[in-house]
């Protein structure tokens, strides 16, 4: 594996060592996706600057912004069947078995199911639930997770003449009800749940809460893909109202403070090659508002930069929630801002100054502590 996404080495000797470990081994499934989801993202980055929104070079419906949102799609939208190759060479299962697992989740089949209305379908006479594990890792990754063991029992005791053929087939046989059912939702579900509590946290004297914690921890639940089922709900909530003061606001207020992190680790990274990565995912995250590469680079690498991130965003959640900010189009990248427009003046204000707290705080906590010495030179 290149030396660009090397996971860093756990310390047997620190208290934490086991979680750290259980990182390291995380970061090491994914983190063949990075140069994937880098590559994706900086499409999506022409398209902004190029497009309307910035340049106006070209026109929204032009083959260039078709095609850029296209190679952009293709990389985040298959997410389940790369994520399922990586993580079954980690877990020593041929990786094509994995994706093969990432590509039942996403079946366009199963997904028609989604828009016609169906609630469940049955696997073997077992309900399964019908959600969306596109754009998502802990579905297939949990997945897989289960099906390694299972592929490798059965390699070990089946005849060599008959392993290559039924010893795959009777793992996808075991591995549906467990997956369908059971494995993949669970993530969903978690997602679903924690959207749920929020909404209902809104609603309580405490609802500030709810916008300082979402945006705290945003970042977190766009990197396992628990976003995508929260989201669903509030740009449904959005479509009714026309506006937002919870999920989507924190979405946005937020967005700049994971800037604020790379900027910092940019500055105090002294190893060239780390150096020159953490600026392309500052620009993809910055420009195009495309997170992932960073989060999978850079936060889940070196793990310290959680903890500016999670201050920067409870600040600006916080600003936020207190000045009472109104979200009115959601807007994504460097024109986050004009996402306030719509209001008055002091909802703009306010929410460039959210913006700007996230952004600053996290700059100041990431530099004086999201990167050990050691990290700084690359030796981790």
């Amino acid at each position: 594996m290149s030396s660009t996404i090397s996971p860093a080495r756990s310390s047997r000797s620190s208290p934490c060592s086991w979680a750290a470990l259980v990182i390291e081994r995380v970061y090491r499934q994914i983190a063949a996706l990075i140069p994937v989801l880098v590559g994706g993202a900086l499409f999506k980055t022409f398209a902004a600057v190029f497009g309307p929104t910035l340049l106006n070079l070209v026109s929204e419906d032009s083959h260039f912004i078709f095609l850029c949102n296209m190679v952009y799609n293709a990389a985040f939208y298959f997410m389940p069947i790369i994520a399922g190759f990586a993580a079954a060479q980690k877990l020593g299962m041929n990786g094509f078995l994995g994706a093969f697992m990432g590509a039942v989740l996403i079946e366009p089949g199963f997904v028609a199911l989604q828009g016609v209305g169906e609630a469940t379908f049955s696997v073997y006479g077992i309900p399964a639930p019908i959600n969306g594990y596109a754009q998502t890792l802990i579905p297939v990754l949990l997945c897989v997770a289960v099906m390694a063991p299972i592929n490798k029992f059965l390699n070990a005791k089946m005849p060599a003449s008959v392993r290559t053929i039924f010893a795959p087939f009777i793992t996808m046989v075991i591995m549906m009800p467990l997956a369908m059912c059971l494995l993949a939702p669970l993530g969903d579900y978690i997602g679903k749940g924690i959207s749920g509590f929020f909404f209902w946290l809104a609603s309580t004297p405490l609802g500030f809460l709810a916008v300082t914690v979402i945006s705290a921890l945003w970042p977190a639940l766009v990197m396992t893909g628990m976003h995508v089922g929260m989201a669903a709900i509030a740009l449904a909530d959005y479509a009714s109202t026309g506006t937002d003061t919870m999920l989507l606001l924190a979405a946005t207020v937020q967005a700049f403070t994971v800037s604020g992190v790379a900027l910092a680790v940019w500055l105090r990274m002294r190893d060239p090659e780390q150096k020159n990565l953490t600026l392309g995912y500052f620009i993809t995250q910055f420009v195009g508002g495309v997170g992932e590469p960073l989060l999978y680079g850079v936060f889940l690498r070196y793990k310290r930069p959680w903890i500016a991130s999670i201050v920067g965003g409870a600040a600006s959640g916080l600003y936020a929630a207190f000045t009472g900010v109104v979200l009115y189009t959601p807007v994504q990248g460097i024109f986050s801002p004009l996402s306030f427009l719509g209001g008055d003046t002091a909802n703009m204000v306010n929410g460039c100054i959210a913006i700007a707290i996230g952004m600053i705080v996290s700059f100041v906590v990431a530099w004086f502590t999201a990167l050990t010495p050691a990290q700084m030179e690359g030796k981790e």
